[in-house]
């Protein structure tokens, strides 16, 4: 049944989509072209103190002010010191939404490592700065080793927030202990920016409302699978 409903959450993102999607955003497994010129998403220099809730905000460590958001079905928390991640209060989540705090800006490349409890399944879903849906559909997650994934954006795109839906409860999410953004290229940072890798969406339209809609048609999914897991329980 769980299967059912993360199956359903998935199908209807995609047919919220009202642009067909080109291979402007892409997603593979590993550092794909390392981790020179991101920036590490971090917890404590932000000075927003200790956080617990359905959305738990961190900030890119060259630039303080720049706050992420996480979002998910329960209540988030910090874990771990100097490799800090994103843990649940109850020990396990299977949902996570990343966007950037503004939503006047976006990032061309996004690294983290799922930490998961068990064998299983995630789909992955990036949304572009015209709205465009991105399904990347289901990869493997080995519940005994890291499992490290890297989306790039191509071709003048702009992600402005990227989806994790799980059929394993996910321990934490980092990438080496931390969430990774930035620009796989300076160019399509319509500001212009070189070394700044967050990219200004100001001259395009921003997709905030629909993303936001897209993110509650997934999380409805799986809130109800974990409605019926609960009761199965």
């Amino acid at each position: 049944m769980r299967q059912y409903f993360l199956a359903a959450a998935v199908g209807a993102l995609s047919l919220l989509a009202t642009v067909p999607a080109r291979a402007d955003l892409v997603l593979q497994t590993g550092l794909v072209g390392g981790s020179g010129g991101l920036s590490n998403v971090v917890f404590n220099p932000c000075g927003l103190g200790t956080q617990l809730g359905v959305t738990i905000q961190g900030c890119l460590n060259d630039s303080p002010t720049t706050l992420v958001n996480f979002f998910g079905l329960e209540n988030l928390t910090i874990g771990g010191g100097g490799q800090a991640t994103i843990v649940a209060d109850d020990g396990a989540f299977d949902a996570l939404h990343i966007q950037l705090a503004d939503p006047t800006l976006g990032f061309t490349k996004l690294q983290f490592n799922i930490d998961a409890l068990d064998d299983g399944t995630a789909s992955f879903i990036g949304v572009d700065q015209f709205g465009t849906v991105f399904n990347f559909g289901s990869f493997e997650i080995d519940g005994n080793g890291q499992n490290l994934f890297t989306m790039s954006a191509l071709n003048g795109q702009v992600a402005t927030s990227f989806t994790i839906l799980s059929t394993t409860p996910l321990q934490s999410i980092s990438d080496l202990g931390q969430v990774r953004l930035g620009a796989s290229s300076a160019a399509v940072c319509a500001n212009g920016a070189t070394n700044f890798p967050i990219c200004s969406l100001q001259v395009v339209e921003t997709p905030e409302p629909i993303s936001v809609a897209l993110m509650g048609v997934g999380l409805l999914g799986l809130g109800a699978a974990r409605m019926f897991r609960r009761r199965g329980a």
